[in-house]
């Protein structure tokens, strides 16, 4: 899934943005749920990705985060004082998300040993549809963005995130 994403996205996407002649938050949620759509014909029952994404439009450091899945995207200013400004762009969607576990349980979800369906700690995946009756989604976080010219962006998933602190 993460293959078909990697070598996918982006020309989809321009194709979409360019059908509708625009970009907002409605055209990005209609793009990621033909995504999906595909990836279920293409299998995905079983196996999924996060998809974590910054899109920038121009050089006017305005644009669109994408995020489903436990992937993050944090924007970072180094402050005169030699300190860090760190603001996290978009959430974990997991089990130790206690926003993301209360939805799941207002679907009816289910949570075992800390897992969606005993199985995956992610509560959103593009692909896993074995689990959706357990409560997983493809929903995407999407948020508009802006950036300053000093600022510079981090996009990592759970494998830097859960073993490297914020202050880090």
């Amino acid at each position: 899934i993460s293959s078909y994403l990697n070598s996918n996205f982006v020309n989809k996407l321009q194709k979409k943005i360019n059908q509708k002649n625009k970009i907002d938050q409605d055209v990005l949620a209609e793009f990621v749920d033909q995504l999906v759509n595909q990836i279920k014909i293409i299998g995905g029952q079983t196996c999924g990705s996060t998809l974590c994404v910054l899109i920038l439009k121009n050089s006017n450091f305005k644009g669109w985060v994408i995020n489903v899945g436990d992937s993050r995207i944090a924007k970072f200013t180094k402050n005169n004082q030699d300190s860090i400004n760190l603001e996290f762009l978009s959430e974990a969607h997991n089990t130790s998300n206690a926003t993301e576990v209360n939805m799941l349980l207002s679907r009816k979800g289910c949570i075992s040993n800390n897992r969606v369906g005993g199985v995956l700690m992610l509560t959103r995946s593009i692909g896993d549809f074995l689990q959706c009756s357990n409560g997983l989604v493809h929903t995407p976080e999407i948020t508009k963005v802006k950036f300053k010219k000093n600022q510079r962006v981090i996009i990592a998933s759970d494998g830097i995130w859960d073993f490297v602190k914020d202050s880090e």
